[in-house]
């Protein structure tokens, strides 16, 4: 009899050892389900951020393809059909009216809300790291020096603070050259850099 009460002993030993063993990994899958449902709801939380600032700037890509329209319907009455004169921010620039209507409008909107900076958007865009290649002192600009250092760099993108702290620039992926010739780049694009 003492044997069978061994014999009893020792499987409820070993029940209550995968009796543990079970209630521990139970414990273990229940916390790590946990943690996943955690993970979901901070994506959902995440997605939701996302699609409200995608709304946002859907509004605000409509609001500026709206003023670029009234300024191109502006530039078709327009007398002059040749060339225009621009200031920009107190610098003259000729052009004509054909080239600031012949493209499709291309934007790049990234306002500050969007928790980034241009230089991100641009490295996750085009995959690519950005160095300076030319700065020039206000009123120093020198033609000659600027090609000496640009020319033949690559894609280039150009910042300009005006006289009247506009910052505004271009982007393109054809290479700035001095043969004094008109290049068409279907990638390139104007951008004006503001406070919201």
């Amino acid at each position: 009899m003492a044997a069978n009460l061994n014999s009893v002993r020792d499987n409820i030993n070993q029940i209550e050892t995968c009796f543990d063993k079970l209630c521990n990994e139970v414990i273990l899958n229940l916390n790590e389900f946990g943690d996943y449902i955690k993970s979901t709801k901070d994506l959902c939380n995440q997605v939701q951020e996302m699609i409200k600032i995608l709304e946002n700037e859907v509004v605000h890509v409509s609001n500026e393809e709206k003023e670029w329209k009234d300024i191109k319907g502006k530039l078709a009455t327009t007398s002059i059909k040749d060339k225009v004169l621009l200031d920009v921010g107190g610098e003259k620039f000729s052009t004509s009216i054909e080239t600031l209507t012949r493209e499709k409008i291309r934007s790049l909107s990234y306002s500050s809300h969007n928790n980034g900076t241009l230089k991100e958007i641009l490295m996750i865009k085009f995959n690519q790291h950005w160095k300076l290649i030319y700065k020039t002192p206000h009123d120093d600009f020198d033609a000659k020096t600027f090609h000496s250092r640009c020319d033949n760099q690559g894609p280039t993108m150009t910042i300009i603070l005006s006289n009247n702290n506009y910052l505004f620039g271009d982007f393109t992926a054809i290479p700035w050259t001095s043969d004094n010739s008109n290049k068409s780049d279907t990638t390139a694009f104007l951008f004006t850099l503001t406070n919201l």
